[in-house]
């Protein structure tokens, strides 16, 4: 298996905002080879700042890649998040499953 994951750091103020854009709108993944589940997970606030990370797993790296290829990931990525949410570019981090209980 093979987990992608992409950390926001949001201005604390507009967290519903943020939370709002990614619970409303279209991410395609079930209908994507491989994919397994996705889970958008929030942090505590620290000094008006708050970090978010999307987490996906996959069956295998290949898979994930060839989403990120994809039209359904085209889709799911055209409409842009309004400026000043999002402090700086996400930070994306990727890992395979070595073990699992």
């Amino acid at each position: 298996m093979f987990i992608a994951m992409n950390t926001f750091t949001i201005d604390d103020s507009r967290k519903v905002e943020f939370e709002d854009i990614w619970t409303n709108r279209e991410r395609y993944l079930k209908e994507t080879k491989g994919f397994k589940n996705f889970k958008l997970l929030r942090g505590d606030e620290s000094e008006g700042r708050r970090d978010y990370i999307s987490h996906s797993t996959w069956e295998s790296k290949e898979d994930f890649w060839a989403w990120t290829e994809s039209e359904q990931f085209k889709k799911a990525h055209k409409n842009k998040t309004p400026e000043g949410i999002i402090l700086g570019p996400p930070k994306f981090r990727s890992f395979e499953v070595i073990l699992e209980e």
